[in-house]
């Protein structure tokens, strides 16, 4: 299994609802999305490491 490595700043609660709210306006959007707990700002991302 790969793993993806980064470091992230979590969203307060209040910001990921209307994200998750935002997402169920728009759910034909060109997008891949996440669960709304898993949304992050990632400030860099390191790679992709394997077990």
């Amino acid at each position: 299994m790969r793993h993806r490595i980064f470091l992230a700043i979590n969203l307060p609660e209040n910001v990921k609802k209307k994200l998750a709210d935002f997402k169920s306006k728009w759910p034909d959007l060109p997008c891949r999305w996440t669960k709304a707990e898993n949304l992050h700002i990632t400030l860099v991302f390191l790679g992709s490491v394997s077990d």
